[in-house]
């Protein structure tokens, strides 16, 4: 039994005024969670995020069954639903994991919001729960109290694992949460069998954490002892579905923009950026990095474009909107002073603010393209970006890669590993990448392309399901 906020399908309202299942979300952690289910079977409860999906909830409406999976919208109260997501999940968890969190931020009532949803998800799942070998599988920071809350709820234990999707922050800046918080999210998350990160780094922060604010525990090389209980903590790179990414990338929807892109990108080495417009995805320091570059390389204007295809995210948030049109601050004076040179805008901005299966086609298609891709997250769980270019890329694609990233972990020795705070040298970094050799390229690009088609899908839920039986 998978239990996430956001699920594989959605509603949308046709003209007749009747919901109709539409779009399935192409990435995220969807791909990941799939196979899942469809290799064991099993059933996957979401929450209704749309008004439609509301609606068709309200009309005794659920997405239909595929290959042995069963899906259930679960439709929440809607000011219940915002506080938890919006303050408590996006507004102060997401800002902690990511070390964003501003002074002015609390948590406040919220946090009874982000108790009751965990509830509610709690309880649909031990009203569907009926075989004795049925586990649980929670994904990311919306549900870090579900086992606990399951547990109150149900005498009959659930085995269950917790994948946390966001990086995992340092103890000192843990500290940051209230107390009880602090400590009510740690000993929620110690209520699971077993947790899982993306990469060693955010499963030893939060080790150090448990370690540090909850005096009771023993960290182990295996996980953690609490209240008498082993849970298994593991690090466990994402695995890319490349028959996806490849289907999705050659397809003849991502070709027309393949087609559009060669147009603009006349002759020029191409560096692509592919991500959310969200702070902490770092896009205004990558394009400040570009200027830099222009600044001091003048010559490199008229040869090169950086192409940034976005999406501009949550922009129900002042913060986030504030954000993007820093982005377009940079990017216009640095266009307007180097197109006479150049004989083009060294940057294209390419925000879509739809948030379609048709952006996945435009990003592969833009990393197609890409002689050298930057992902400079200032923090970041994982990030498949760089991955996708190494499959659907022409060239052999240089990866300059933040070292705050999960994947890093997998791809350091044949990445150009960057500062995501150091502009100068992020800028540095694809100067270097412009001037490396045909032969340095192609030998980093078949080095990372191999250890990609290392890891399977299959090998990722094998060590989940190992996890969930050590104890």
């Amino acid at each position: 039994m998978v239990c996430s906020h956001r699920g594989p399908v959605s509603y949308r309202v046709d003209e007749s005024g009747v919901p109709r299942t539409a779009w399935t979300v192409p990435g995220g952690m969807v791909p990941l969670v799939l196979p899942m289910l469809e290799r064991f079977g099993g059933r996957w409860i979401f929450a209704a995020i749309s008004d439609a999906d509301r609606h068709a909830v309200s009309l005794g409406l659920q997405p239909e069954h595929a290959g042995g999976i069963s899906l259930h919208m679960l439709d929440l109260p809607r000011e219940t639903h915002r506080r938890h997501y919006e303050d408590a999940c996006v507004g102060y968890l997401g800002q902690v994991f990511t070390y964003e969190l501003g002074t002015d931020v609390h948590l406040g009532e919220s946090w009874a919001c982000y108790r009751q949803v965990n509830r509610m998800f709690a309880h649909a799942v031990t009203a569907t729960a009926a075989r004795a070998k049925e586990v649980l599988v929670a994904h990311d920071y919306h549900l870090m109290l579900l086992a606990a809350e399951i547990r109150a709820a149900s005498p009959r234990p659930l085995r269950g694992l917790y994948f946390h999707h966001m990086p995992w922050c340092e103890p000192d800046y843990f500290a940051r949460v209230p107390a009880v918080v602090c400590r009510e999210t740690l000993t929620g998350l110690l209520t699971f069998n077993a947790v899982g990160f993306y990469c060693d780094r955010w499963a030893q922060a939060f080790l150090r954490c448990c370690e540090r604010f909850l005096p009771h525990s023993e960290v182990t090389p295996e996980g953690v002892v609490f209240a008498g209980r082993r849970v298994s903590v593991i690090a466990e790179p994402a695995p890319l579905d490349v028959g996806v990414v490849r289907s999705i990338g050659g397809s003849s929807r991502a070709g027309e923009w393949v087609s559009r892109y060669r147009r603009e990108q006349a002759g020029r080495w191409t560096i692509v950026r592919v991500d959310r417009v969200e702070p902490w995805k770092n896009a205004l320091r990558g394009f400040l990095a570009f200027e830099s570059l222009l600044e001091r390389r003048p010559d490199l204007a008229a040869k090169l474009w950086f192409l940034a295809i976005v999406s501009p995210a949550r922009t129900w948030r002042p913060d986030y909107r504030r954000y993007f049109a820093e982005c377009r601050a940079v990017v216009d004076p640095v266009n307007d002073r180097w197109r006479g040179r150049a004989g083009h805008a060294p940057i294209t901005l390419h925000a879509d603010p739809d948030h379609t299966a048709s952006d996945r086609h435009r990003a592969l298609a833009g990393l197609r393209i890409a002689d050298a891709v930057l992902v400079d997250s200032t923090y970041d769980g994982f990030n498949l970006v760089a991955e996708e270019a190494l499959i659907v890329g022409e060239a052999a694609p240089v990866v300059v890669l933040s070292r705050n990233t999960g994947v890093y972990e997998e791809l350091t020795d044949g990445v150009l590993g960057i500062d995501p705070f150091d502009v100068e040298r992020t800028g540095r970094a694809m100067e270097r990448a412009h001037g490396m050799t045909s032969r340095e390229r192609l030998r980093r690009a078949s080095l990372l392309r191999a250890r990609i088609l290392e890891r399977s899908q299959a090998a990722w839920l094998e060590e989940q399901v190992f996890a969930l039986t050590a104890n």
